[in-house]
């Protein structure tokens, strides 16, 4: 197990990874990894913009990493975001049917952040 500063600090270099990896050249990983067409101007524009939520978000719990007083609240909204991909992800498997094995990985792997941050926030400091 590990504490607060280190869940933080290895969810915020996750996040920052997979954000740059959507936005910064996002034909190359998703025509690489998963079958997607040539993405348009507005395709790329909202990419980028999850880029920078994933960064921005990282960047807020690398911060609190070192607040112990601004830990919990990072330690929830961490929950509460990889929560809300893996939720999203678990619908589109019941409408969409299944995904690749990167995307199905994503998933399996924002639902372990979940269970491990519950577990952080429930053993305390």
């Amino acid at each position: 197990m590990f504490g607060r500063k280190a869940f933080l600090i290895q969810s915020a270099v996750a996040i920052i990874f997979l954000g740059l990896s959507y936005g910064v050249n996002p034909q190359a990983l998703l025509g690489a990894l998963v079958q997607f067409p040539t993405l348009n101007v507005d395709l790329k524009h909202i990419f980028k913009g999850v880029m920078g939520l994933y960064i921005g978000m990282a960047l807020y719990w690398l911060w609190a990493s070192n607040k112990p007083e601004a830990q919990q609240g990072a330690i929830i909204s961490c929950v509460v975001f990889m929560a809300g991909l893996a939720s999203g992800r678990v619908v589109s498997f019941l409408v969409d049917g299944w995904p690749s094995p990167l995307l199905l990985g994503y998933a399996v792997a924002e639902i372990l952040v979940v269970l491990m941050g519950l577990s952080v926030l429930r053993r305390g400091k």
